[in-house]
């Protein structure tokens, strides 16, 4: 009979904590997606509370909501997808030609001055209408405010 060894129970370390937050607010970028989907798949190994056979199978006994944060990116990644097509469902409405140009330098890597302050005005134009990040209203967070941040880390840094 083969003996079947288990990982330990996953637990977030500081930097994974800080990228669940800022998933769950909507200020989430694809680097924190991609440490948390790292995480999910260290809860799946470990045993999924909705997964496991049986509730005395080994595994999470509570469900610590990892896959919750990765639904909440995908949705604001599908929302500032919207806006950059143009589509009549953006929360923004559609995108200016400076604003689709500098996301895609950003992209790139290659956003300039130009690009980060198009970004940084979305930004503004977002939050204006009322932050959903800061609970302003409802609705998903196109996560401007993390773009208009990576914009200015890639200029300036």
């Amino acid at each position: 009979m083969e003996h079947v060894t288990h990982t330990a129970k996953p637990t977030p370390s500081e930097a994974e904590q800080s990228a669940l937050k800022r998933l769950m607010t909507g200020q989430g970028s694809r680097s924190d997606a991609k440490v948390i989907r790292m995480l999910v798949d260290c809860c799946g190994r470990y045993g999924c509370v909705y997964t496991r056979p049986s509730k005395t199978s080994p595994g999470m006994k509570e469900c610590p909501g990892w896959c919750n944060a990765l639904e909440v990116y995908d949705k604001q990644r599908a929302a500032r997808d919207a806006a950059a097509s143009n589509s009549p469902e953006s929360k923004t409405g559609k995108l200016a030609r400076d604003e689709r140009a500098a996301l895609q330098a950003l992209e790139r890597e290659k956003a300039g001055t130009k690009d980060a302050l198009a970004l940084m005005l979305l930004s503004d134009k977002c939050a204006k209408d009322g932050c959903v990040s800061k609970d302003d209203t409802e609705g998903i967070c196109p996560g401007w405010c993390a773009t208009a941040h990576q914009a200015w880390d890639a200029w300036w840094l």
